[in-house]
Formats: C-alpha cells, sequence, structure tokens
C-alpha cells in the first residue's frame, strides 16, 4: 500500500504559548504560511477505532507499526472532507486519503459503509471496509483544535502549531476542552514534519526550545482519554 516516498519524519513536542511566540518569530522570517487556508484553521477529525480498541491500545502501548482511520475537514465545513488511513512506523509517518461527499461523511459518522462496496477500487475503502467485516470499525471520538502552519520548501518541512484542542463524543455538539485552560497549563503541540532531512537553519531556530519537551503522545488518545475522565 506504502512506497519508500510516501514515508515523511514527523515528530511532536508539547511547548509552553511564550515558546510557541518566540519560534513563531524566528520561523516566519524563512518559512511561509502554509497557502492552504492562509495558514490558520480549525482543523475537526472524526476518529475511529475497532471492536478490540486496536487503534487505542497500540498507540498507548508503545507499538511503533500501526495504522488508524479519520474522516476530516477544516474550518467547519462538511462539503470538503476526507477519509484517511495514516500509518505510522516509529518516526516515519506516511497518509493515504480519498474525498468524501457530506453525504458519505453523514453516513460513516452513523456507522453506515455500504457505499463503499461499489468504491472498493480505492485503496483507502477497500482497506476501511475489510478491517470492519472483520472487526467491526465504529466512530469513537471527535477530537478539534486550531492551528497555524508553516512551510519550508527545501526538505518539504511543515511546521504546525497546534492549540485549544477539545474532544467530543461522536454525533455530539458538546465539546470539552482536554487541557485546563491557561497559559500554564493549557499547552501547545508543535509537529515537526519532513522528507528526508531537516535544513540546518531550520532546525538551528528550533533548537534550545524544544529538544527536551518532546512527547509521543496523539490528540486522538489524549481526547479519548478526556472522554473517559483519565484526564
Amino acid at each position: 500500500m506504502y512506497e519508500k516516498n510516501d514515508f515523511r519524519f514527523e515528530n511532536k513536542y508539547f511547548i509552553s504559548e511564550k515558546e510557541m511566540i518566540i519560534l513563531e518569530n524566528r520561523l516566519k522570517n524563512i518559512m511561509s504560511l502554509d497557502k492552504n487556508l492562509n495558514g490558520k484553521y480549525s482543523i475537526e477529525s472524526l476518529y475511529f477505532d475497532d471492536q478490540y480498541n486496536t487503534a487505542f491500545n497500540e498507540k498507548m502501548n508503545g507499538i511503533s507499526i500501526r495504522s488508524k482511520f479519520r474522516a476530516r475537514f477544516y474550518n467547519g465545513n462538511k462539503d470538503f472532507s476526507n477519509l484517511e488511513i495514516k500509518h505510522k512506523n516509529g518516526h516515519y509517518v506516511a497518509k493515504k486519503r480519498v474525498f468524501l461527499t457530506k453525504d458519505e461523511l453523514s453516513l460513516i459518522a452513523a456507522k453506515n459503509y455500504s457505499f463503499m462496496k461499489n468504491r472498493l477500487e480505492n485503496e483507502v475503502f477497500k482497506n476501511f471496509y475489510s478491517i470492519h467485516t472483520k472487526k467491526n470499525i465504529r466512530p469513537v471520538v471527535n477530537v478539534v483544535y486550531d492551528r497555524t502552519a508553516y512551510t519550508y520548501k527545501s526538505g518539504n518541512v511543515r511546521i504546525t502549531f497546534d492549540k485549544n484542542l477539545r474532544a467530543a463524543k461522536p454525533n455530539s455538539n458538546i465539546f470539552y476542552n482536554v487541557f485546563p485552560e491557561g497559559p500554564k497549563v493549557n499547552p501547545i503541540i508543535l509537529e515537526v514534519k519532513y522528507n528526508n532531512f531537516i535544513p540546518s537553519v531550520i532546525s538551528e531556530l528550533l533548537g534550545g526550545i524544544i529538544i527536551s519537551n518532546r512527547t509521543s503522545i496523539s490528540k486522538f488518545c489524549l481526547c479519548l482519554l478526556k472522554l473517559e475522565g483519565g484526564i
């Protein structure tokens, strides 16, 4: 399903709002805001797991090779959404996606996947439907956050600052803040993604702030734990 060139490095860090401001002031001098949605937008993802909670348990148990499915749209616009499979191999990440109509998004949120039967030539639908028939995939959590994204052409670097992480049960409009409010307790999630290398000019700008703040936790797990009362 994946070729070598499909994979990128992905590292995540918890940083403070003060550290975010410092980093943004550094990075904006050499990086560009993502051309999509002017670089600042909200993301909402509906995550799926099977009846054995495989995706959640593999992540929490530190399994290095794993996959999970999510349906994602931006700025609340459900007319343009995607069903994605995200595959993780250590610090390498690969993604495959397929476009969903607004009606298809509503169907999968309601655990109705029958429309996929006629579209199994698409590898995302084929993989999703195959796992569903064996393990009963269903939506488990809605994840929402606000993102600012910067890009750098050399190395295909993408640096994002994600804040205001919220969680909701599937098909619910009641969202809960994952972290307590306030600059000292509501961390920013910094993600650094690149292909085969990260240019030294970027690495130097990141140095000194993020080295000790690296994390392996995922927004998916954080939000599920919040709903279950674990945070």
